[in-house]
């Protein structure tokens, strides 16, 4: 859900940052930045994909992983899991998190998960999976996500 991006002449962290909706502070932290770095014209550095499953959401004071969750239609675990976070870690204001975008549902694979009970979990077929993820180990935290039809 990354991608590199050259930065370009006289373009600083923060116009980056809110040229892909993020705060600069992810941008430090996925690249390793200190608070005072300065980018270069032509640097290379990481910055999130905007994706077809998933939104980017900003914390706001207040915000916490149970109540995201329930918003967003998911558990806790679920929502911790897939920010690559403990489910009592805090939230802190201008964190980014993913989130999934309507009728999107995910799985965090299991060991000795199996493609006919990852689909049983869709409620649909193996095949259907498939062609909905670009590849599919079956290893243990791989995300599976499946989009619904609407109806």
């Amino acid at each position: 859900m990354y991608r590199i991006y050259q930065v370009q002449k006289s373009e600083t962290l923060e116009q980056i940052a809110k040229n892909f909706d993020v705060t600069t502070n992810l941008l430090r932290e996925l690249n390793g930045f200190t608070d005072d770095y300065v980018v270069r014209e032509g640097e290379r550095i990481i910055v999130p994909r905007e994706s077809a499953m998933f939104s980017r959401y900003i914390v706001k004071k207040g915000d916490t992983l149970y109540g995201l969750a329930q918003k967003y239609g998911i558990t806790a675990i679920q929502l911790a899991m897939l920010n690559g976070l403990d489910s009592d870690d805090y939230l802190y204001v201008d964190q980014v998190l993913i989130v999934p975008k309507e009728n999107v549902e995910f799985y965090i694979t299991e060991d000795n998960d199996t493609l006919t009970k990852v689909a049983s979990y869709f409620q649909t077929t193996p095949k259907v999976v498939v062609d909905q993820n670009k590849t599919i180990y079956l290893l243990p935290e791989q995300l599976i996500i499946h989009k619904k039809e609407k109806i």
